[in-house]
């Protein structure tokens, strides 16, 4: 049975496994920022091959599914978190929210998580997103600075960083990657002055980037390609003369949950080569298994260059949370009041 929950309360997930009693087979929940479509289909193929797992995707943003993990400590409700950026992931580490697994390719080298508490799957340069309809690309901004100049006024609209792991982390890189923290956040003001608005959903972010009036957003590079040839959008991605952050976005293994040798068989599925393949071609995701082939890179992928800017994930880690507080206590549309 294939379901996709985007949920609200976390009683609307109760309902839904409650209403699964008659049901003989095991109920595999699975917590993921990933899109719909990717999710169902990997719902269904690994319902195909083991018939005997009823297998719920609960979409989610990663910040989203680090206050589930809090909340349902005692009595967790999620079995994976599958698509939960690299800091979102090593806070649930740090705060025990996940046990250790080793997949058949797992090694000490792949990126991840401490111990084996959580493990790569796909790595999202955070690019610009643009509307060729209304700016041109030679009029794009080519540093984060001038995105967020006056040049740039207005044109900017962002997915909110409340839920999204992903814009979490851009702005705490951004704020990290600055001569001082003073001048991050002064960055991080001029750019907020530019947002005509923060979108709840990446859904909502599309459907207003490719309508308008706002021509440009910050999104992760694969998603960007992912919805222009799937959902007919005419936005484009472009990348910039500056290093950027490129986010680690991992799975792992939910601590006190049931079903681990289920949870496991769904960790290697989707970890395997042929599924990792199908979602470069079909979702153009970009693999961080050292042995994916990386000719089976969505070609519009392969074709953006970017540099990959230097972050320290534990200082991030650190610093995000009180560093988000600030920019939503001091930042967010002071300058449209």
């Amino acid at each position: 049975m294939q379901r996709l929950l985007h949920l609200t309360f976390a009683a609307s997930l109760a309902l839904v496994i409650g209403a699964c009693t008659g049901d003989s087979r095991t109920t595999l929940v699975v917590a993921s920022a990933h899109g719909p479509d990717l999710l169902a289909e990997a719902e269904r193929e690994f319902e195909s091959l083991h018939p005997e797992v009823d297998v719920v995707t609960v979409y989610l943003g990663s910040n989203e599914i680090l206050e589930r993990l809090r909340a349902s400590r005692a009595r967790p409700t999620f079995h994976v978190i599958w698509g939960a950026d690299a800091v979102t992931l090593d806070s649930s580490a740090a705060e025990k929210l996940l046990t250790a697994s080793h997949p058949t390719w797992s090694s000490p080298s792949h990126p991840g998580g401490a111990d084996g508490l959580w493990w790569g799957v796909y790595e999202l340069p955070m690019v610009l997103g643009y509307n060729p309809k209304l700016i041109d690309r030679a009029k794009l901004p080519k540093t984060w600075a001038e995105l967020a100049s006056d040049a740039s006024k207005g044109s900017l609209i962002l997915r909110d960083p409340a839920a999204s792991g992903s814009m979490r982390t851009w702005l705490g890189s951004l704020v990290l990657g600055a001569p001082s923290e003073a001048s991050g956040f002064e960055l991080l003001a001029r750019l907020d002055s530019n947002v005509r608005s923060y979108e709840g959903s990446p859904e909502l972010l599309f459907e207003r980037l490719e309508s308008g009036p706002a021509a440009i957003t910050v999104w992760n590079l694969t998603d960007l390609v992912f919805q222009r040839k799937t959902k007919g959008y005419s936005f484009l991605p472009a990348g910039l003369n500056e290093p950027v952050p490129v986010i680690l976005d991992g799975i792992a293994l939910v601590a006190g949950s049931e079903s681990r040798k289920d949870a496991m068989a769904f960790v290697e599925h989707v970890t395997s080569i042929p599924a990792l393949a199908k979602a470069a071609k079909a979702h153009a995701r970009i693999p961080v298994r050292a042995d994916f082939p990386r000719e089976l890179l969505d070609p519009d992928v392969a074709a953006i260059a970017f540099d990959r800017a230097v972050v320290d994930r534990s200082i991030l880690a650190s610093k995000l949370k009180p560093w988000m507080r600030r920019f939503e206590e001091e930042i967010r549309g002071r300058g449209k009041r």
